[in-house]
């Protein structure tokens, strides 16, 4: 695969399986149409057209989905209709500047383009409803490497000062289990925070 290197959770989000298997269908069905070529319509050809024409869709999706990370329209999706040559124009046009909206009424914005290094960490940080930040939905936090749930909290501080203020009277999961303040998150982790009360 052309994307080994990366985590299936982050080919997800670029596109990277679609595009995938995008091409992988576009080439078998291609292999199966021209072995089919002077003979009677057959088995083979049918299948050959249906995995020509579903691997395009999902090279479409695959691109539309790569260029929307990419904080660009989604209709470039349609470059997947050119196969390979589509592909690299989408894969190189790069990211443009753009405001992530947390739901709760702030934003955070990234210096441009926003890159994933080994130096940085992405976690998702829900707030339990007794916490009374008004934010129901999961925050995607980008964390440095090694940073810890107190860390963590005193980033999402200053958008949701409320966090700020009931900081001695929270507690925390980390994936399920119960957490400190001082304990390291890892990529990919969830964290959860809740009133101690609860």
């Amino acid at each position: 695969m052309l994307f080994l290197h990366r985590n299936n959770r982050e080919s997800r989000e670029l596109g990277y399986d679609a595009i995938e298997l995008g091409l992988f269908g576009q080439g078998l069905g291609l292999i199966l149409v021209m072995s089919t070529i002077g003979t009677a319509a057959n088995v083979a050809q049918w299948i050959g057209e249906l995995s020509a024409v579903l691997g395009t869709a999902l090279l479409v999706a695959g691109c539309g989905k790569h260029a929307v990370y990419q904080g660009r329209s989604k209709w470039w999706g349609l470059m997947g209709l050119l196969s390979l040559v589509g592909v690299i124009v989408v894969l190189t046009i790069g990211a443009i500047p753009r405001a992530h909206d947390l739901t709760g009424g702030f934003e955070v914005r990234y210096t441009e383009p926003y890159r994933r290094d080994v130096w940085r960490m992405d976690v998702r940080v829900r707030l339990d409803e007794s916490v009374g930040a008004g934010v129901a939905e999961p925050i995607q936090l980008q964390v440095p490497r090694g940073a810890s749930v107190s860390s963590a909290i005193k980033i999402l501080a200053g958008p949701i000062p409320i966090l700020k203020e009931s900081m001695l009277d929270l507690k925390y999961e980390i994936n399920g289990v119960a957490a400190k303040a001082v304990d390291e998150l890892s990529d990919g982790d969830e964290l959860l925070v809740k009133k101690m009360n609860h």
